[in-house]
């Protein structure tokens, strides 16, 4: 009898553990903050039991996305892929963390798709009317569509340790299918880094989701 009160102590302790560990994702308060990045709008949840407020997250979040923005926009003529674009054939530059890996992110999308993904297409893009140049509202005629597509090819771009990178030949970067993915990891990274685990990070469509709400379910998006 005395072993069966010791199990049955043993189980409800162990009970108690399990639900109040559960549960404390939800002890702090949920808070929503927004804002503009990377042409459109930013939308973040999250809960927290630290005394930071919204505002000074919302300050961290703004700095964090314009590093990413200053480094991988397109429409930033000194951003660093622009200036990369502008960059010679055969010399090395000395790139950032952020832009090295979106590179490594992007060499592997081009080679699992056989290069149906390719983040060289810009002259495509801008023949097009869809990037940074003036939209003409013709159609490109067939020699300069294969002018287009004969600078393109991520193939000539080589990544290198540490952090370094050249191209050899005169292609350009239009990494905007994946940028604002990166921009919401970087986020991402930014809460849980800070011990923040339930969160639900939103830019422009691309999201990031993680633990629970404060009504202790999994985000609805």
């Amino acid at each position: 009898m005395k072993l069966l009160k010791i199990i049955i102590f043993y189980l409800f302790f162990s009970f108690l553990i399990f639900h109040s560990t559960g549960l404390a994702s939800n002890l702090g308060r949920q808070h929503t903050i927004s804002g503009k990045t990377m042409g459109t709008f930013y939308t973040i949840k999250f809960i927290s039991t630290q005394k930071e407020s919204p505002a000074v997250w919302k300050n961290k979040v703004d700095v964090r996305l314009k590093e990413v923005n200053k480094k991988l926009s397109m429409y930033d003529p000194e951003s660093e892929l622009s200036r990369f674009n502008r960059q010679k054939i055969s010399i090395p530059v000395h790139i950032s963390s952020d832009f090295y890996t979106l590179l490594l992110t992007a060499k592997e999308l081009y080679q699992m798709t056989d290069g149906a993904w390719d983040g060289t297409v810009k002259p495509l893009v801008d023949l097009w009317g869809f990037g940074t140049k003036k939209r003409t509202n013709q159609i490109p005629e067939p020699d300069k569509i294969t002018l287009a597509v004969s600078k393109t090819g991520f193939n000539h771009i080589h990544i290198k340790k540490p952090q370094m990178i050249d191209k050899t030949t005169d292609v350009t970067l239009d990494l905007g299918s994946i940028a604002k993915g990166y921009g919401v990891d970087a986020i991402a990274t930014l809460f849980t880094s800070s011990g923040i685990q339930d969160l639900l990070v939103e830019i422009g469509g691309e999201l990031y989701a993680s633990g629970k709400n404060k009504k202790g379910e999994y985000w609805s998006v």
